[in-house]
């Protein structure tokens, strides 16, 4: 597994920004992210810039958008996040309008969606390795892995706590629910410990179709998301670790109008209409068609395709829908 210092985060900024950056990269660091100022003085074809971008950009796990009056000016910025966004990738915006307090604070908030503890049956390893793996490479995502407890002389039960301890302060848990997790009293143990702590927000929950629910006191207020354990895989859409991640703040950039918020806001509308009641499905798809023209109108063109995805799933929408 990859270290921490191993999570390179990929900063779109104007060169005339420099210092404001420089705080932004410090504070990174101090995070134990690597963070990646980029220059480029030694280029002069655009072309060369625009694949050399584009290499950097695929081999980042996550994304800063520095945003300044000299950003939005900037066409190699706006090339940048353009790119970004065809990649499906989500972005941090920071405003370096703001105090250096007010960046810091940020900083702190990108770093708490980075870090989880993945409690599952030691007989799913190989669920529990998948994901780690998927989580890493597709978000960039820490886990803090058990077995190094089982390889240290300390207490287990001791460092497993400062691991949950550690997720809820930064980031997440996720319980993998399986037949297996079901019958382990281990695994129950550390369902105990995190629901001791009323940290539901921080709470995932990953389970087989096939087990039953467990009997968890204010389990609606965790997160749920359902996958197939099939072939000794799991089978779950990709896009959904974004949703788990950042739900938060794409809920926040759709109430400001943010054309990337609106479009992840209306891609798991309409994907996710199998959890809603029948009576519901017509006014999901309805409000993630909104969401999708105005996301589209708003020049995020990954809109596009989603748009008359469900026109053409769903022509009917379209006189209903409230220009």
């Amino acid at each position: 597994m990859k270290q921490d210092n191993d999570i390179w985060v990929f900063l779109s900024h104007s060169n005339k920004d420099y210092e404001k950056v420089r705080e932004v990269r410090n504070l990174l660091e101090e995070q134990n992210f690597r963070p990646l100022m980029f220059f480029l003085n030694c280029l002069n074809e655009d072309d060369e810039i625009d694949s050399l971008i584009k290499r950097e950009i695929d081999s980042r796990k996550r994304f800063i958008l520095c945003d300044s009056p000299n950003a939005q000016s900037s066409k190699w910025v706006q090339k940048e996040v353009d790119y970004i966004k065809s990649k499906q990738r989500y972005y941090y915006t920071l405003d370096l309008s703001e105090s250096s307090e007010d960046i810091a604070e940020k900083v702190l908030e990108f770093a708490k969606e980075s870090t989880v503890y993945i409690s599952c049956s030691r007989k799913d390893e190989h669920y529990y390795e998948q994901l780690k793996t998927d989580l890493y490479n597709d978000l960039g995502i820490r886990v803090l892995d058990w077995k190094n407890a089982i390889l240290s002389g300390r207490s287990f039960e001791t460092q497993i706590k400062e691991m949950i301890d550690k997720s809820l302060l930064n980031g997440y848990i996720i319980f993998l629910i399986t037949d297996n997790f079901l019958k382990s009293p281990f695994c129950y143990k550390e369902l105990e410990y995190v629901l001791q702590k009323q940290e539901f927000k921080h709470i995932i929950v990953l389970r087989d179709i096939k087990t039953e629910r467990p009997r968890i006191e204010n389990y609606n207020s965790a997160r749920e998301y359902i996958c197939e354990l099939k072939d000794d895989n799991l089978h779950f859409q990709k896009s959904w670790l974004y949703w788990i991640f950042f739900r938060d703040r794409i809920q926040d950039g759709v109430s400001k109008g943010d054309p990337a918020s609106l479009y992840w806001q209306a891609y798991h509308f309409y994907w996710d209409d199998d959890r809603f009641d029948n009576s519901n499905m017509e006014n999901m798809r309805l409000a993630a068609l909104s969401m999708a023209k105005r996301s589209m109108d708003k020049g995020f063109y990954l809109a596009v395709d989603l748009y008359n995805k469900i026109i053409n799933d769903y022509p009917e929408l379209e006189s209903k829908l409230n220009y």
